[in-house]
């Protein structure tokens, strides 16, 4: 769980540049599932809080710098509600 805790902060400071994957693996760690999928579009949700947040993967395998804020703003959200 600290590798995923450090790949939350590192993402907090660097939004750029990070892999599907690594995202992805961030998400499902703090509690969200993967929810509903078409075509590259991927919705996933933390069922205890209702917080979704959606990626996009264009098989670049780097993640614009967008989903990430989204996707660390959604963790942050999902925390926070008890």
């Amino acid at each position: 769980m600290v590798r995923v805790e450090k790949l939350l902060e590192q993402m907090r400071q660097r939004p750029a540049g990070w892999r599907f994957e690594e995202v992805e693996r961030v998400l499902t760690a703090n509690g969200f599932e993967l929810k509903n999928q078409r075509g590259s579009d991927r919705m996933y949700k933390h069922d205890a809080s209702g917080v979704r947040v959606f990626l996009s993967w264009h098989g670049s395998g780097r993640v614009d710098s967008s989903y990430v804020k989204r996707a660390v703003k959604a963790i942050e959200q999902s925390q926070r509600i008890p």
